[in-house]
């Protein structure tokens, strides 16, 4: 987990977030995604007597870290601004199978889904309002404070960065 938030704080302060996310939120996406799989399978294995439990919460912990995977397979360029959303939708795609499974065969949804999977909306909703916050954005220049990063505005896409930095040469010669 440590290791996770490490990488992600030198990705960005060095200003090499993925094109298709703005800087602050990429920051942010990383680390709360990092934290919560580490909660969701903290819990998972508190509950590893409670075998149902255990497995359902695996699996929603297991599905945060496809997040990238998916970054990769789906056509995110295409969906700008909305890319975070549609790896999200990729992403809650593993505990909605789980979920309609269970109600075709037991006829009720078992609770450990609904809190795996109310987890993950959570996540990416905080992401979404830590990422444009005072706070997250103090946050975001505290990361990137003197670092190549803080040449990257925190909400703009860095595609957009590049078209601004290549206007303002324009105007510089």
């Amino acid at each position: 987990m440590l290791l996770g938030i490490y990488t992600t704080v030198m990705m960005v302060g060095r200003g090499a977030a993925p094109f298709f996310f703005t800087p602050s939120y990429f920051l942010y996406m990383n680390l709360l995604t990092v934290i919560g799989f580490g909660v969701l399978t903290a819990a998972a294995i508190f509950m590893r007597r409670r075998t149902a439990c255990h497995r359902r919460l695996m699996i929603c912990g297991m599905a945060i870290l496809t997040g990238p995977a998916f970054g990769r397979l789906l056509p995110l360029p295409l969906l700008i601004p909305w890319a975070a959303w549609a790896v999200f939708a990729a992403v809650m795609i593993f505990p909605l199978v789980g979920m309609l499974m269970d109600l075709r065969r037991k006829g009720h949804v078992h609770l450990a889904w609904w809190w795996g999977a109310g987890t993950i909306f959570g996540i990416q909703l905080t992401i979404g309002m830590v990422a444009t916050s005072d706070v997250g954005l103090a946050g975001y220049n505290a990361v990137v404070d003197g670092r190549a990063g803080a040449s990257v505005p925190p909400p703009a896409l860095p595609c957009e960065s590049a078209k601004m930095m290549d206007k303002a040469l324009k105007l510089a010669a």
